[in-house]
């Protein structure tokens, strides 16, 4: 082969010499082995499609729908609609929404001819942005034309807080006027007076104000919340007399409050939650009746309106609307007929039996000085003996929580007789803890006994105290000292219940550290609850 030869050869062989491969050279070519890259090549496989989507995939694509959503399906001439909730899989979706309702359209000759559409209708997103999604949608199914339904349902889920996040859309909505006819000629349709814009700016400045106001007092409770579109918003409710309304209404505890754009023009107007509509009928309309009557009254004060005075509201009886036309055809009675006065005696409105308590400047649920109070005030009997130690958190604060009770307490006494600081664990309701000073070995009991937190009680129970008195409750942290966490022993826990679904918390309970917020969530509900006790009293 000469110099086109590819193996060495020595200066001194003859050139009829057979070339020979040296000795360990590996060639893949000589021993007739594929190459890596086309030995790779060969073992790509395609990935196989099923009988079923090859004759007919519309019917393919739709039962992989009703494996993944279990939609409800209605077929028309135009096709099939699939109705299904599509929960967002992102667990930091930004938005307050659980699910998006939806109806997916598909053709009937889907997908050789006609494309899938979608209707979003759920009734907590503005119909400006549920234009966004359906866009959105249209706009996925034009990228990707060979995507199958599915496919297109995942990717709207990727992109759904994208699409949400968009400008909202303009929209408007036709409505017919509803005019009754006539047999004689048309008389001109008595329409409101416009406001003018004078009124509408004051108005406008007025509902900012006050509801600015409504958010800072209210903004941190547990129970609050705001609509998207900022006209209503979920409260809590405690009324001052619970126990003389209603047996359906006791349970009460939220009311949704419902602003309209054009407040104070306009009265605003409230439901009751987790009651029947019956039982919260009188109150609701009640409140509407006051709202009406009073518009200078701020949001702040008719809240407080209702937190005084739900008891009367609740029992109050509508007034029967007059009927002129029978006023008018009945004929008029002599005076000589009977001999009742012309005098007619109306019941008094509750409003002159109670001080409006609307003033702007009062906090929201707090008592007023008005006529009730002088009613007799019946005592309020202990559960407990008030004896010894009292043990109270001056400053509590729940939100979320209606009752909060200290199970197992440890606390810092201090010997009275060397002065030496002691810390006692667990001292649990009834029972009787027995410790030696560590300095004068003198004997020191500690026996406690626990009485229910809530937010017209910041008692948390009395302890009998033998050879010390009480120093602190434990645990005990510095603001600046590193949160290392304390002995378990060393730890009062708190058992809160929630004020949502009245559910008790698991024990061993929380840990509560004086000056910092302790915050769980109910086992129940799911409802955030948050304590803070930012000091400790102890008082013979």
């Amino acid at each position: 082969m000469g110099a086109r030869c590819r193996f060495l050869h020595h200066p001194t062989e003859p050139p009829g010499v057979a070339c020979q491969a040296p000795t360990g050279a590996a060639s893949d070519s000589s021993a007739g082995r594929p190459s890596r890259a086309e030995l790779g090549r060969s073992r790509v496989v395609q990935k196989p499609v099923p009988d079923a989507q090859t004759s007919d995939p519309r019917a393919f694509q739709i039962q992989q729908l009703r494996r993944r959503f279990g939609p409800r399906e209605t077929e028309d001439a135009s096709g099939t609609h699939l109705s299904l909730r599509l929960v967002p899989s992102d667990p930091d979706f930004p938005f307050e929404i659980g699910s998006l309702h939806c109806v997916l359209s598909v053709p009937s000759g889907f997908p050789s001819d006609g494309t899938p559409a979608l209707s979003v209708t759920n009734k907590d997103i503005p119909r400006g942005h549920q234009v966004n999604v359906e866009r959105g949608f249209d706009g996925l199914v034009e990228r990707t034309p060979a995507a199958t339904l599915l496919g297109l349902m995942t990717a709207l889920d990727r992109n759904l807080d994208a699409f949400l996040a968009e400008e909202r859309r303009d929209t408007f909505k036709l409505v017919l006027p509803t005019v009754p006819r006539t047999e004689g000629p048309l008389a001109p349709p008595a329409s409101a007076a416009p406001h003018s814009p004078d009124q509408l700016s004051t108005a406008k400045t007025k509902r900012e104000n006050e509801t600015r106001q409504l958010e800072a007092r209210l903004g941190r409770h547990a129970l609050f919340q705001k609509s998207t579109d900022g006209l209503a918003y979920v409260l809590p409710l405690a009324p001052r007399r619970r126990a003389d309304l209603p047996v359906p209404l006791q349970a009460v505890g939220s009311l949704r409050l419902s602003v309209p754009p054009l407040y104070a023009l306009q009265p605003c107007r409230i439901e009751l939650l987790a009651v029947g509509r019956d039982a919260a009928a009188a109150t609701e309309r009640a409140f509407e009746a006051r709202a009406s009557a009073f518009p200078d009254t701020t949001l702040m004060g008719h809240l407080n309106y209702l937190a005084q005075n739900m008891h009367t509201m609740a029992t109050a009886e509508p007034e029967p609307e007059p009927d002129e036309p029978a006023a008018v055809a009945a004929p008029a009675r002599p005076a000589a007929a009977d001999d009742k006065s012309h005098v007619v005696l109306i019941p008094r409105p509750p409003e002159w039996l109670l001080v409006s308590s609307g003033d702007e400047g009062s906090d929201y649920l707090s008592s007023s000085d008005d006529a009730s109070e002088a009613e007799e005030d019946v005592p309020e009997l202990p559960s407990k003996p008030q004896r010894g130690t009292a043990l109270s958190l001056p400053m509590l604060e729940l939100y979320g929580i209606e009752l909060l009770e200290l199970v197992s307490l440890a606390l810092t006494v201090r010997c009275e007789r060397c002065k030496q600081h002691v810390d006692v664990e667990r001292a649990d309701d009834g029972k009787v803890v027995a410790v030696d000073c560590g300095k004068c070995a003198s004997p020191l009991n500690v026996a406690y006994r626990k009485e229910m937190l809530h937010a017209h009680s910041t008692r948390a129970g009395f302890l009998d105290l033998d050879g010390c008195a009480a120093v602190d409750l434990l645990p005990r942290w510095s603001p600046s000292a590193p949160r290392s966490p304390p002995c378990s022993s060393l730890r009062s826990h708190f058992i809160p219940t929630c004020a949502a679904c009245s559910t008790r918390f698991p024990g061993p309970g929380l840990v509560s550290v004086r000056g910092d917020t302790s915050t769980d969530f109910c086992r129940e509900c799911h409802r955030q609850m948050s304590t803070a006790a930012a000091a400790v009293d102890s008082r013979r």
